[in-house]
């Protein structure tokens, strides 16, 4: 059984293969600014099996296309792989 884990725990960083902190999305600007991620942090480690899970709109498809390189995001601390 997989048993899930907290991506967002800054201990798993030193080991991390993947690390994503402060990342945030918004479109649009002023009053019609709509926040499509809030900001999240992220370590992925060697051998993690990661599944991105949720309801529509809540803003799997736009981490993967800023992860990828699709689309910038509005704010985004330190990012990468090792």
């Amino acid at each position: 059984m997989i048993e899930p884990i907290a991506l967002d725990d800054a201990a798993r960083r030193g080991n991390a293969k993947l690390v994503v902190e402060r990342l945030a999305k918004n479109f649009g600007s002023g009053d019609t600014a709509v926040q499509a991620l809030s900001p999240i942090d992220l370590y992925v480690g060697k051998g993690d099996f990661l599944c991105v899970v949720g309801p529509s709109g809540c803003g799997k498809t736009t981490l993967l296309n800023i992860d990828c390189g699709g689309i910038r995001a509005t704010d985004l601390g330190p990012r990468f792989a090792r």
